[in-house]
């Protein structure tokens, strides 16, 4: 299911991906972990969206043959996340962090 969020609406969106994620039956720590991820992604993005022509941003929560997969779309050019993350020289992303 996907909704929109007029620009701001950060605390809006994350409400919708709780809920959604709940139906899902993820566990506690599971749960919480995404909420994390969509919380810091969605502050990423909106540092880089373009608001001037379109006026909202969409949030898509869906299960796909087993996996959970929430798409965040904002207006604007693509974004990179890999280039926006701050590891120290040699460090890797873990495992569970992947998976969240």
């Amino acid at each position: 299911m996907y909704k929109n969020f007029a620009e701001g609406e950060i605390d809006s969106a994350l409400s919708f991906i709780h809920g959604e994620l709940e139906t899902l039956k993820l566990s506690n720590k599971d749960l919480t972990r995404s909420e994390l991820v969509c919380e810091e992604s969605l502050l990423r993005l909106m540092k880089y969206a373009d608001f001037d022509g379109i006026k909202y941003f969409r949030v898509r929560v869906r299960k796909s043959f087993g996996n959970i997969l929430i798409d965040l779309s904002v207006p604007g050019e693509d974004f990179d996340f890999a280039e926006s993350l701050e590891l120290p020289d040699g460090s890797e992303i873990a495992d569970d962090s992947q998976e969240a």
